[in-house]
Parts: C-alpha cells; sequence; structure tokens
C-alpha cells in the first residue's frame, strides 16, 4: 500500500552464507548466514549459525557495530572490512578461527566469536 504522496521505499536486502569450522570442535561445519541492509554491515546486521541439528540466531545493532569499534580502538571503516572479511567473506581471504560456546544456562542459546589469524609473522 502506498500512501499518497509519499514514494515507495525499496531497501535492498542482502544475505551471504558461507561454511565455517570451529576450532575447537575439529571435522565439523557450521554455516554461518548474515543478512543486512544497505552496503555494509555497519547498520546492523542478522546472523543465523546452523550444524544441521541445532541453530542459533542473533542480531547486532549499528550502535553495537560502532561501540565494539571503538573498544578495539579502530576506526569503524577498518572494523567493518575485518567483520565483513569474517562474517562473509568478503576482500581478500584472511583466515579467521571461530570459537563456539554453548549456554545452557540461558536456554540453549550460544556465542560465536572469531580471531584473526595472523600468517608469516617472523622473530629475530
Amino acid at each position: 500500500m502506498n500512501l499518497a504522496g509519499t514514494p515507495p521505499v525499496c531497501m535492498r536486502m542482502n544475505t551471504a552464507v558461507r561454511e565455517i569450522h570451529v576450532s575447537s570442535q575439529p571435522g565439523s561445519s557450521y554455516f554461518l548466514r548474515v543478512d543486512w541492509e544497505g552496503r555494509s554491515l555497519a547498520s546492523g546486521f542478522r546472523v543465523l549459525l546452523t550444524d544441521g541439528q541445532d541453530a542459533w540466531r542473533g542480531e547486532v545493532g549499528g550502535a553495537t557495530v560502532s561501540g565494539e569499534a571503538e573498544e578495539l580502538e579502530m576506526t569503524e571503516e577498518k572494523y567493518i572490512q575485518d567483520l565483513e572479511r569474517a562474517l562473509i567473506g568478503a576482500g581478500e581471504p584472511d583466515c579467521y578461527s571461530f570459537s563456539l560456546s554453548r549456554e545452557p544456562a540461558s536456554g540453549g542459546g550460544a556465542t560465536l566469536t572469531y580471531e584473526k589469524m595472523q600468517k608469516d609473522i617472523s622473530v629475530g
């Protein structure tokens, strides 16, 4: 339904699905779906994680994205690039390690975290 004098608004929904491996569970596969509006994850996003048997979902708002960038002392642009590489596999293929901790006390919830793995670091 279009209100008189109001042009229709069309928000583009983006979706990415990728397979991830959880470091504490070798040989297991999980699928991560990320949905967001606009050009980047800056305004927030929704996630769905499944191992084919169980599934978890969550939502991250734009204020949380900004706050985490500030907490990590990164520019928001750089933090969003890192998020997009880890969660949707955008840009250069960096190596990320994922961890999943299940929280039975919270009704079966879970927390998914990632860490960027550095390669070719020489000390000497």
